[in-house]
């Protein structure tokens, strides 16, 4: 979904009914906007990235595979929050956006929250590589 401009929080949502005697239009959809890595002073360490990966998967049904979110959250590539191991910690490890649905994951520890940061920056800068960013230099 995301190569289609589906992006968390940039649609709005709706149920649509119909109904074979209806004369009402639907609202204007929002444009498509497809998240685009950021780039980052960010040095990736592809053995932390790797054992990151594993992680990862705990979070793959909402942020997608490779990290490459369909919508249903935020496509963490394009997040500034990864560089910072403090605020990942907050929100991932102490609930600090539990409020609007992020599951807490208590358990991680410092290493494994670090390799999970890794993986993430290492999914955006293969995604700058592919788009021709600063990454595929």
């Amino acid at each position: 979904m995301a190569e289609y401009g589906w992006a968390y929080g940039a649609q709005t949502r709706m149920l649509v009914a119909f109904s074979l005697e209806g004369t009402a239009t639907l609202p204007p959809r929002a444009d498509p906007v497809i998240p685009t890595p950021v780039e980052a002073e960010f040095d990736v360490d592809t053995r932390l990235a790797e054992a990151g990966a594993a992680t990862f998967g705990r979070c793959d049904q909402c942020h997608g595979p490779g990290a490459i979110s369909a919508g249903m959250a935020p496509d963490l590539r394009a997040s500034l929050l990864i560089q910072s191991p403090e605020a990942f910690a907050e929100v991932v490890r102490d609930g600090a956006r539990a409020a609007n649905g992020m599951p807490v994951f208590p358990a991680l520890s410092d290493e494994e929250l670090l390799e999970v940061q890794h993986y993430i920056r290492q999914q955006a800068e293969a995604g700058l590589a592919q788009a021709g960013g600063a990454g595929s230099e």
